[in-house]
């Protein structure tokens, strides 16, 4: 007898170190001692809707620590697996509101009395009473998979601990040092109307599924991050670019500046992204498309800043200066279509001629040269297009041509082209100087998606002021054909339209096409909010297209974490950078990335 009651006992002590290691000794024989108000389950404070029903109610929890956010002044609680209900509208999480924590860790067990309140959106417990921890249990997490399914609702967990066990992609790093946030997806994400016409059900589908697919990771705190405590490294050696990979992350989800968002509670793993190589196109011509991201140069003497746009200093602006040039040297083009100059000539003191002298400064003399040599500044716009070339490779033929509201074709409306939009558009006939064949190169920048032009002109589908650029992608190529209606035309630039978009469809119409997606359909050159698309082109005509070799777009910036640039501050910040930020190479010397197109006219 003896022996079995020893059995009995070992079996017993057993059960019991299992029950204690899974925290059921915790929830079973160790309740956390009442705190004196109205017990209720998280449950039944988050309710089925956006808003508690209990708003404004003293009550009284208990749950399982699953975060500690002492930046944030309070913690998250989960409900105990046991005392869950079935009902997956309601989440079974909350964050609790306290300035004076006691000693507790994640895992721990602790009641909480206090007041149910809405904070910004954000289902709280304004804390007047935390129990000590009373036990102890695994925190339980709900696995999420990306893309969610059409019939999820965030707030259905809200404030509970999640996982992603999959990998996941850096989608969008523009808030990453100012607010250590970073937005992952199931993979890298198209813009509808890159790949699928505008208005149409495919278009509409992507968009949902996109939303679906991404979803904000952030720190548990809302203020500036340290460049210490960043969710991952990063410097100008170090990047961070989209596409870059997360095998798998957890957290809590909260929701905070009209977001839901995951606050990681384990530290981040990445592979990261490589940098692309410097491209190599093997033809005898190259023409490209490069947007230099506003390069003013204060009053041309070393004086002059902060300008309208651009560079807020002479360090800031000889630094751009500097990523800039080394980029249009790893590009070795022969003609180049810049966009975002300071509008402010041709003149010695100009943007494009100083740019031009340092450029030749670095690779020499005499190497590169620009188009428009008079004092005319065309258009009122802050910035214009310019035009660089190689006088070793190409010769100008006659002098620029510019297209404005003045000489563009008009309808009932006015102007197709309306250059109070558009930036004026500039055209160069040159000529080969190893076969002596003629070609047009023809530089844009087009009205961008940023500000309406009114309802007449502003599209859903596709952003504001689309009617302004389709009007002038319909102008442009009226009057290019009527003016070289025998020659090969390049039409360059920044055009601001997706590549399925009207504007771009307006082109098509007339024979324009783009080189890049006749070579890769899988290009890009921005990103914005997370997906991806083209707005910067080299277009051609069925007799250009005749000459083209090869098309790639050098995607040296748009993947690149905008704090990279030639900015001395950190995004949006007075903070200046750390100084292993700051770098001198080609990546993040722009927004957009370059496009270059391999020209052969040995066989026209």
């Amino acid at each position: 007898m003896r022996r079995n009651y020893l059995n009995f006992t070992i079996i017993f002590l057993t059960v019991f170190s299992n029950h204690v290691s899974a925290g059921i000794f915790g929830h079973w024989f160790n309740q956390c001692q009442s705190l004196g108000a109205k017990k209720v389950r998280i449950h039944t404070i988050q309710g089925v809707g956006d808003i508690s029903p209990l708003v404004g109610q003293d009550v009284e929890v208990q749950g399982i620590i699953t975060a500690i956010a002492r930046e944030l002044k309070g913690f998250y609680i989960q409900e105990e697996n046991d005392d869950t209900d079935a009902n997956p509208k309601t989440s079974e999480g909350l964050f609790v509101y306290s300035k004076l924590l006691p000693e507790i860790e994640r895992g721990h067990i602790v009641r909480v009395r206090g007041e149910v309140q809405e904070h910004f959106g954000m289902t709280q417990i304004k804390a007047i009473g935390v129990s000590k921890p009373c036990g102890q249990e695994k925190i339980p997490s709900v696995p999420l998979i990306l893309p969610l399914a059409e019939s999820f609702d965030w707030e259905h967990i809200e404030g509970m601990h999640v996982v992603i066990n999959e990998p996941s992609v850096v989608l969008n790093t523009y808030n990453y040092t100012r607010y250590n946030e970073l937005t992952i997806g199931n993979k890298l994400l198209i813009q509808p109307t890159e790949i699928y016409a505008p208005g149409s059900q495919e278009a509409d589908t992507l968009k949902l599924l996109n939303n679906r697919s991404k979803v904000i990771i952030d720190d548990l705190a809302n203020d500036a991050p340290s460049m210490q405590s960043l969710l991952l490294p990063i410097s100008a050696e170090n990047t961070l670019r989209i596409g870059s990979t997360i095998p798998s992350l957890s957290g809590v989800v909260d929701f905070g500046f009209e977001q839901y968002r995951i606050r990681t509670t384990e530290p981040l793993r990445v592979e990261r992204a490589p940098r692309p190589s410097i491209p190599e196109i093997d033809a005898p011509l190259k023409i490209a498309s490069f947007n230099v991201l506003n390069l003013f140069n204060g009053n041309g003497m070393g004086d002059g800043f902060p300008t309208k746009r651009g560079a807020d200093t002479m360090e800031e602006y000889s630094l751009q200066l500097e990523k800039i040039i080394n980029t249009l040297i790893a590009m070795d083009a022969d003609v180049i279509g810049l966009n975002e100059l300071e509008n402010d000539g041709f003149g010695p003191e100009s943007s494009i001629a100083q740019l031009t002298n340092a450029l030749n400064t670095k690779i020499g003399e005499n190497a590169y040269d620009y188009i428009g040599k008079r004092q005319e500044v065309y258009g009122s716009d802050s910035i214009s297009v310019g035009i660089l070339y190689r006088p070793n490779s190409v010769t100008p033929v006659d002098q620029l041509n510019v297209l404005t509201s003045k000489n563009s074709q008009t309808d009932e409306k006015g102007p197709l082209f309306d250059s109070r939009r558009n930036r004026p558009s500039f055209t160069q006939l040159f000529a080969d100087n190893r076969t002596q064949q003629q070609f047009v190169v023809n530089v844009n920048h087009l009205k961008s998606k940023g500000s309406p032009c009114g309802p007449d002109d502003d599209s859903e589908q596709q952003a504001n002021c689309n009617g302004t650029r389709t009007r002038a992608a319909e102008g442009l190529s009226h009057w290019l054909k009527n003016k070289y209606p025998t020659q090969p035309i390049f039409i360059v630039g920044d055009l601001n339209s997706y590549a399925l978009e009207d504007p771009l469809t307006m082109f098509a119409k007339h024979g324009f096409s783009s080189t890049v997606h006749q070579f890769n359909d899988d290009s890009y050159t921005y990103s914005f909010r997370g997906e991806i698309g083209t707005l910067d082109y080299v277009l051609a005509n069925a007799l250009a297209r005749a000459s083209i070799t090869d098309a790639i777009v050098w995607n040296a910036n748009a993947a690149e974490p905008v704090v990279l640039d030639y900015n001395d501050t950190l995004v949006r910040s007075s903070k200046n950078k750390p100084e292993n930020f700051r770098n001198s190479g080609p990546y993040r010397a722009s927004d957009h990335d370059a496009v270059i197109v391999g020209i052969s006219f040995s066989d026209f």
